[in-house]
């Protein structure tokens, strides 16, 4: 690929003020396609539990097939934007796409009635306590990337997709697909690319896009192999649970389904993935990398101690409401979830803690380690009690009998949210990365990856340990 011409489709990505809906990145897709009918076509991939259009754009007829999905969870509203302005991008500089030498599937929305539920945030205001107020996340079990068919001799045998995983599998199969990627985004802290195998040689440039765009690289403790530059152990959860089955860990975290990766790679095994998972927020003391004055211990304690506390509400309050909650609601199938992980916590699977030696709890952090680990915590904790807010609201807008019961303890998760946010406000100064800056360090580094992509020819280790 040209770098004049890469450069030039970095450098155009507009100052966005806010995020897309679904419905108005089908809208972009439709209008893409009526402009563009001889380079876009829109395929209808599949519908959603609750029968919402999944639509794939295939744009371009190169030797490489690219797939590229947004929303994989619902509330990471980020991947949307990207697709739609990359997709305009590769429709009118026919040059570009043609340097690309990529057939490219864009899914701006793999679950769009997730994120139905997660509009409220995406005008605006764009800070921490408004996403916690619209806060919806699909169950792993129904999350459309985690649902794949998997089978491994008696040990494990998946085959139970969901709507949205059956949309993905209708683009995937039968397709040897060179990359792909899941556009998901944590949401404080710093930037870390996630990687399905080690890929020195390009770990600099990421980190320099990462930096031309301001964005600072996450000094994450435990499983890391440069500054920013992380293996992925989530893009194999079915294999994980075959590993530590056979390994004689017990008691394992549930999967309902291989992941993305594990499905596209049955038809390329040189198949590789590459996920920039950026941050929404930050505070200026993610840039300061100066001794804290306190060791990992310290920091991890806390953490720990911040989600028990949050976990206690949220089971105790969830016991409280669950009778006089009515079935069907989505907020009540994501608490449910969460609330069996709480009081019958598994070792993980889907997303395995790091790996953190002994000696490092004792190593002093830097300022910016400490800052994004526990303000992370602040932040995260608030997620399940607006998620429970929404849970009794909906229930309170229909007829229900028990609407004193549920007021009461809606009393309770609301004086701890505001709890929570007072405290963030006065702890940390919290700003929304410039979403341009998001978008354009995302995409070079895909297009980074991408090419890299194109040069692997050798077989990876795929069970390595």
């Amino acid at each position: 690929m040209d770098g004049s011409s890469f450069c030039e489709i970095t450098s155009k990505v507009p100052s966005y003020s806010s995020y897309l809906s679904c419905e108005e990145l089908d809208q972009n897709s439709l209008a893409l396609a009526r402009e563009f009918p001889s380079i876009v076509e829109i395929i209808r991939a599949g519908e959603s539990r609750e029968k919402r259009a999944i639509n794939a754009l295939r744009i371009g007829k190169g030797s490489n097939n690219i797939l590229l999905y947004g929303f994989p969870n619902p509330e990471e509203p980020l991947g949307g934007l990207l697709l739609d302005y990359l997709s305009e991008a590769l429709a009118t500089n026919e040059k570009f796409l043609k340097e690309t030498d990529c057939t490219w599937y864009l899914i701006k929305c793999v679950d769009p009635d997730g994120a139905k539920l997660n509009e409220g945030y995406l005008k605006g205001p764009l800070t921490p306590t408004n996403f916690a107020k619209n806060y919806y996340r699909t169950p792993n079990y129904l999350t459309g990337e985690l649902n794949f068919p998997f089978r491994f001799g008696n040990i494990l045998n998946l085959n139970n997709p969901v709507p949205e995983t059956w949309a993905l599998m209708r683009i995937m199969s039968g397709i040897e697909f060179r990359f792909i990627s899941s556009l998901h985004v944590m949401k404080f802290g710093e930037m870390t690319f996630e990687v399905s195998r080690p890929c020195p040689e390009i770990y600099s440039q990421l980190q320099i896009i990462a930096k031309e765009n301001n964005i600072p690289l996450r000094k994450r403790f435990g499983d890391i192999v440069a500054p920013g530059i992380q293996l992925a152990n989530y893009m194999t959860p079915a294999a994980n649970y075959v590993r530590m089955t056979m390994s004689g860990l017990s008691p394992l975290q549930k999967v309902t389904g291989g992941f993305s990766f594990e499905f596209a790679r049955m038809m390329n095994p040189r198949l590789f993935m590459m996920i920039p998972e950026c941050t929404t927020w930050f505070d200026p003391r993610c840039y300061d990398d100066r001794p804290s004055g306190s060791n990992l211990r310290e920091t991890m304690d806390y953490v720990k101690g911040t989600f028990g506390e949050a976990a206690r509400l949220v089971s105790e309050c969830y016991g409280e409401a669950r009778p006089y909650l009515g079935p069907g609601s989505p907020f009540v199938a994501m608490l449910a979830d969460i609330v069996e992980g709480i009081t019958t916590p598994k070792i993980g699977v889907i997303d395995p803690d790091p790996t953190i030696k002994e000696e490092e709890l004792d190593e002093e952090t830097m300022l910016s380690q400490k800052i994004s680990t526990e303000a992370r915590a602040d932040i995260y904790r608030m997620f399940n009690v607006g998620g429970a807010l929404k849970m009794i609201e909906l229930e309170l807008s229909g007829a229900n009998e028990n609407s004193r019961k549920l007021m009461q303890v809606m009393e309770k998760f609301q004086m701890q949210f505001d709890a929570y946010s007072n405290e963030l406000n006065k702890k940390y100064d919290i700003h929304h990365y410039p979403l341009k800056s998001l978008v354009a360090m995302n995409l070079a580094s895909l297009l980074v990856a991408i090419e890299h992509s194109k040069r692997m020819n050798e077989m990876p280790e795929i069970y390595a340990t």
